[in-house]
């Protein structure tokens, strides 16, 4: 049995503000910002946890991505759908027990998955 949880953060706008730009600047969403801050502050190490969050998150973006598709905001769901296939690079990553420390470490891996997945290994 999977149990879910989901919370609602009430923050002061000037700290939306300053999580928004901390996003920007490591290249992450806020959730995962506020996971990765969680998984520090209680020292969860476990990489499968970490990988189960990326691959919620990849679901949530895919939800939201369709749901902007049925609004015909073609902007804001080529964005979600960024998100998702990032959550999914990130999870991969994690499983295979790979750090990516840079974009470049990022691009290196979406390159390598894409070839498996061309040649049927993945």
């Amino acid at each position: 049995m999977v149990k879910q949880l989901e919370i609602t953060l009430e923050l002061p706008e000037r700290l939306i503000i300053k999580l928004k730009k901390l996003s920007r600047v490591k290249e992450k969403t806020l959730e995962e910002l506020t996971s990765e801050a969680i998984f520090k502050r209680f020292n969860i190490t476990v990489p499968e946890v970490k990988a189960e969050l990326h691959l919620k998150l990849c679901q949530k973006y895919i939800r939201e991505a369709e749901d902007f598709l049925a609004k015909k905001d073609y902007v804001q769901a080529s964005e979600k759908a960024r998100d998702a296939a990032s959550q999914i690079v990130k999870a991969v990553a994690i499983k295979r027990s790979i750090e990516l420390k840079s974009i470049e470490s990022y691009g290196s891996l979406l390159l390598a998955l894409i070839r498996n997945i061309q040649i049927g290994i993945c």
